[in-house]
């Protein structure tokens, strides 16, 4: 009770308060992430990995892959049957090519399946239920093992000591969390401060001009050392901070995932915060893991995660160097729900070039994007909403926007405006986008109080509503 009571007083206290008991908090009991034996045993084992030549990776992996296979086939309904009617057995799984002899697993196979997709030697009170709506918004339910969480949170780590980040540095989190919601006292939380983490936590769901001044406040007494946020959050706080000539925040490096980062994006905040993103790619199905490190090359496959195929339209691997293709991924740590050459939305480019970091993970040169996030012109082109160049001077009065297909050659382009927009800057905006689509794309810019967040706080910028296959 009287914890309780203590928790919700310092809720009420300002930053300078919060962060002089997390002082002490961090140096009398450190992050129970720290104290978890699986994560040390983990993270350990991944520094020791990364330097690993690619021969003996792959030795990894077939081991990896072969215990993973003979588990899903005595124990998952689905795999069982899979194998039956390939007329295979795990045995017949030899190198890491002969995965190609199993076919693709979908997100409808699972959406339809999804009680043979589970361990039958794993009890489901044991598991930890994660709910993803993906790009589709369809909802899937996916189960993970709670040892998962300790070894994500290796990963993670990982990658983010790449960026010199060591835990316990200031950190700033501009991602989906608790925030946005009505406390136990049913007040709107709109920002908190985690103790053990050293994190000033920033809900996405109020990035506006009303909270926009409260934010900038928070960042400038808390000058963060790194961030972590998703893209569209971020691009959003450093276009306001650019529209009313803020400065002074100054990271050492961003970390992003979860979204597709754009070219456009990438370029807007690591010009405004004089940084470099380290961008990360990965589902959460835990089907596979690609992040860049302090070269900026390109996005190494975690070899120790799980395999990542990228395939053509026939389902063939790709081998052409700059040909981007469709990722496919199986995960090593989804032993309760096995996700076995898991086919996603996501195209990734296939390179055979090798990072100059010294590093022998193989890595990908570009994440283009998903399926969902191409827009159809009127002769039936598709085009990459992150090939768009996003650079009219008539944004920097806009607080967001996002377009919206609903038919072939036309676009709309919803945007909330800011005080000072006028129709220059629509204007402005809409010749780039008529020059950038050759008149082949009729685009509508239409004005909205507001556009509305996925429930994980993200800002979609395109809803294609055509069905695209």
């Amino acid at each position: 009770m009287l914890l309780s009571k203590f928790r919700s007083w310092l809720k009420d206290q300002p930053l300078s308060i919060r962060r002089m008991y997390g002082y002490g908090r961090r140096f009398l009991r450190p992050d129970p992430t720290w104290r978890d034996a699986e994560f040390r045993r983990m993270y350990k084992w991944l520094l020791q990995t990364q330097w690993w030549p690619r021969d003996k990776l792959q030795e990894l992996q077939l081991t990896q892959l072969k215990n993973l296979l003979v588990h899903a086939y005595e124990t998952v309904p689905y795999y069982r049957r899979l194998f039956r009617k390939q007329g295979i057995t795990p045995e017949s799984i030899v190198t890491l090519q002969d995965l190609q002899k199993l076919p693709f697993t979908t997100r409808k196979d699972v959406q339809q399946n999804l009680e043979d997709f589970l361990s039958q030697n794993m009890a489901l009170e044991q598991l930890q239920a994660v709910v993803t709506g993906g790009t589709t918004g369809i909802p899937l339910m996916i189960y993970h093992e709670r040892t998962a969480h300790a070894h994500e949170e290796a990963f993670r780590l990982r990658h983010w000591t790449w960026a010199g980040y060591r835990p316990g540095d200031r950190l700033l989190i501009l991602r989906d969390d608790f925030l946005g919601r009505e406390d136990t006292r049913g007040r709107l939380v709109k920002w908190d401060f985690s103790t053990s983490r050293n994190a000033l936590v920033l809900s996405t769901f109020h990035l506006n001009e009303q909270v926009f001044p409260h934010y900038i406040s928070l960042l400038h007494e808390f000058q963060p050392k790194f961030i972590s946020a998703f893209p569209s959050a971020l691009g959003i706080l450093a276009s306001s901070m650019i529209r009313y000539k803020i400065d002074g925040i100054r990271p050492n490096a961003i970390f992003c995932q979860s979204e597709t980062i754009y070219p456009w994006q990438r370029e807007l905040i690591e010009s405004q915060f004089e940084c470099k993103i380290f961008a990360g790619y990965g589902n959460s199905e835990r089907a596979m893991d690609a992040v860049e490190c302090e070269r900026h090359e390109g996005y190494h496959v975690c070899m120790e995660y799980g395999i990542l195929e990228i395939v053509d339209e026939m389902g063939n691997p790709v081998e052409e160097e700059g040909q981007d293709g469709t990722v496919v991924g199986t995960g090593f740590d989804t032993y309760c729900m096995p996700m076995i050459r898991y086919k996603t939305d996501d195209i990734a480019t296939y390179t055979q070039k090798r990072c100059s970091c010294g590093r022998d993970l193989p890595l990908i040169q570009n994440i283009v994007g998903r399926l969902q996030e191409v827009v159809v012109t009127s002769d039936n082109e598709r085009i990459p909403l992150g090939v768009l160049q996003i650079r009219s001077s008539g944004y920097r009065n806009v607080e967001q926007f996002q377009f919206l297909q609903e038919k072939r050659g036309r676009l709309i382009l919803r945007i909330v405006p800011a005080p000072l927009f006028s129709e220059i800057d629509a204007n402005l905006i809409l010749d780039e986008l008529k020059s950038q689509f050759h008149n082949r794309m009729k685009v509508q810019l239409v004005r909205v109080s507001h556009i509305p967040k996925t429930k994980r706080g993200k800002h979609r910028f395109l809803v294609q509503k055509l069905a695209l296959k």
